[in-house]
């Protein structure tokens, strides 16, 4: 490998063109495989309950009686739903809106490791490319929440205090941290550690420039949620311990019974053992305490979901970067990655690709068929997937569920005794308890459970897409 690696046919800009050639594949291949997600209905019903309906109000989706917009998020909800006004309410479309963030915000990391001593072009390339076809970034690209947004606002801000643009910094933070504020505290590990590296350079000016962004920065998240101002601090306090350090979610989560990222784990601590064997922290002075500050952050800041790794796996692939002089160790290590990263997709293309969005207007036309009436005139309560709120999300008695159980017990509440059910064919889901969306036999006996009363059902018709059935309450 390494006698093919000194040849030219491997130089680091084919390697970086093979690169781009699998992260193209990637995502035009995998653009609308896997059909549920659940964050990307419930935030899609946040930014249509907020900026549709008035603000926040009960959505039978959630089933909260409120939103979290109430104190974060209303800056991207209104990117979003601005996007969505201009062209339809598609999950494509949103996906799109985020994948186009996700690319300003490579090219800003691009400029930012010039900053942080990686002169390399090549190098640069591969940094944004390789973050691009991560795991974090893929999954953040193809979901409604704000990470996206917060990413770009997070990387902005760390450029332009790296030019010592202080004032614009902070508002870059605090348009970050309005649009998700754990998040955004991770770039504030990042400002930290750039600041430690030199910090008897600043003057007092700029730290001037630095409380007036506070201030207006304050002032902008005020603005956008001055009602709810009340409740803010119960709500960060809730937030405290929430879940497990973001590493340990990430790397040792169990997918599919096979831990995929302990991969990606190997090939990190090898760089980072080679790292501190070749004394790059002498040449690369910044990297170090920006890699400390983000790391000893993990512990500071626990969530619940893998998904915050987005802030922190960036710190990963700048110690690849810091080999940018040494090109054998950096092409070989890039090369290898890029090959156990792709493989992943492989792995998850192959396992998903029966799961395709169909047409909006297809699929309501074929539930209005086996359904057999108008879907506005309906009285009747039905019970659909939550990712089908994208298709009834206008119409009142048409509701989607984050889970079979959440969906019963809203139904149930509200007094409802008769339902339709409605089943996509490809759909396989699971619910908290483990009961299958599709399994029609083990959701007759969970709402016979819960209600303490008989089900009658009765099957209608079959259509391309989905399978309808009558349920009805029956006994006292």
């Amino acid at each position: 490998m390494q006698t093919l690696l000194s040849r030219g046919v491997f130089t680091h800009k084919n390697i970086n063109i093979f690169i781009a050639f699998m992260v193209a594949i990637v995502y035009l291949f995998l653009w609308d495989v896997k059909w549920e997600n659940a964050d990307t209905t419930l935030f899609g019903a946040y930014y249509w309950n907020y900026f549709q309906r008035g603000g926040l109000v009960e959505d039978l989706y959630t089933g909260l009686g409120g939103n979290t917009l109430d104190h974060f998020g209303v800056g991207a909800g209104f990117l979003f739903h601005t996007l969505f006004e201009w062209t339809t309410w598609d999950k494509r479309v949103g996906y799109g809106l985020c994948v186009v963030l996700m690319l300003f915000s490579l090219r800003v990391w691009y400029k930012i490791l010039g900053k942080l001593g990686i002169s390399d072009v090549q190098t640069r390339w591969s940094f944004c490319l390789l973050l691009l076809l991560s795991v974090p970034v893929f999954k953040s690209s193809h979901t409604f929440r704000p990470d996206a947004f917060c990413f770009l606002f997070g990387t902005i801000s760390l450029f332009l205090f790296l030019e010592r643009k202080f004032f614009l910094s902070a508002l870059g933070f605090f348009m970050a941290l309005e649009s998700h504020s754990a998040s955004a505290f991770f770039f504030a590990a990042y400002l930290l550690g750039c600041f430690l590296v030199d910090w008897r350079s600043y003057k007092w000016k700029d730290f001037v420039f630095l409380v007036l962004g506070v201030l207006v920065g304050v002032g902008y998240y005020v603005l956008l949620h001055y009602p709810y101002l009340s409740g803010l601090f119960e709500k960060l306090q809730s937030a405290k311990g929430m879940g497990r350090n973001v590493l340990e979610n990430y790397f040792f989560r169990v997918s599919g019974g096979v831990m995929a990222q302990l991969y990606e784990l190997l090939l990190f601590s090898v760089a980072l053992i080679l790292f501190f064997i070749n004394k790059m922290y002498r040449k690369l002075p910044m990297i170090l305490p920006v890699v400390c500050c983000v790391i000893a952050a993990t512990f500071i800041i626990p969530r619940s979901s893998y998904l915050y790794i987005l802030y922190v796996y960036p710190i990963f692939l700048l110690i690849f970067s810091s080999f940018s002089s040494r090109q054998k160790y950096i092409k070989l290590g890039f090369l290898m990655f890029s090959i156990v990263l792709f493989a992943q997709y492989a792995v998850g293309y192959y396992m998903l690709k029966s799961y395709k969005f169909p047409s909006i207007d297809a699929y309501l036309s074929d539930v209005s068929e086996v359904i057999d009436r108008p879907l506005e005139d309906s009285a009747t309560l039905t019970l659909v997937s939550h990712q089908d709120w994208f298709a009834f999300k206008d119409q009142a008695r048409w509701v989607g569920r984050s889970s079979i159980e959440s969906c019963i017990r809203n139904a149930l509440r509200n007094r409802d005794t008769a339902f339709y059910l409605v089943l996509r064919h490809d759909q396989v889901p699971r619910s908290s308890s483990g009961i299958y969306m599709e399994d029609y036999s083990k959701i007759t006996h969970y709402l016979e459970e819960l209600s303490g009363r008989s089900v009658e059902g009765t099957s209608l018709k079959e259509g391309r897409y989905v399978n309808s059935f009558y349920l009805r309450l029956v006994g006292r």
